[in-house]
């Protein structure tokens, strides 16, 4: 998060790539939930706010469906707010999208993007 933080998106997206899969071969849902939300915070600093919604919606649906706070970032520090993302016209459609995929593909489609 800090290469986040700092800016440097594309220094960031290799090793969550790395994380995320090692977490997703675990079957570690608190571990793979975080570095989707870490997908998304990239997805969103990069622009893509679809991605970004998608990705989010995937996480909160995780979070209710496990239990788990999968928001483990202060989202004001890294200028991101993903509820906002659930209710804006431009990308409601994609967050709910997120929330009915399935966690492989969810995971695949985040690997896509990092």
């Amino acid at each position: 998060m800090g290469r986040i933080a700092l800016g440097r998106i594309d220094e960031a997206r290799a090793p969550a790539r790395e994380a995320l899969q090692l977490f997703a071969q675990a079957d570690d849902v608190s571990g793979y939930a975080g570095l989707l939300e870490t997908a998304a915070i990239i997805a969103f600093q990069g622009g893509d706010r679809i991605r970004a919604a998608r990705l989010s919606g995937a996480v909160d649906e995780l979070a209710r469906m496990s239990g788990l706070d999968a928001r483990t970032f202060e989202e004001s520090i890294l200028y991101f707010d993903a509820e906002s993302l659930a209710s804006a016209p431009d990308t409601q459609a994609a967050w709910q999208d997120g929330a009915a995929m399935e966690r492989s593909a969810v995971i695949a489609y985040a690997l896509e993007g990092l």
